[in-house]
């Protein structure tokens, strides 16, 4: 069963995504190298909790 605290980082985890895919959509066509960056941190960083939620469950 999943505890509170792996389910919010899940959910924060999508979130981030979702704004990583977003700005990374408008990268392409805007040409703005910061929503590039922005795009690429926020998919370090869900990727991150992903990992966390994962080593959560582990415990």
């Amino acid at each position: 069963m999943r505890s509170t605290r792996e389910r919010s980082l899940v959910a924060l985890a999508v979130v981030f995504l979702a704004v990583a895919a977003f700005n990374g959509v408008f990268a392409l066509f805007d040409h703005v190298a910061w929503r590039g960056v922005i795009a690429a941190g926020c998919a370090v960083a869900s990727a991150g909790l992903l990992f966390a939620a994962l080593t959560e469950r582990r415990r």
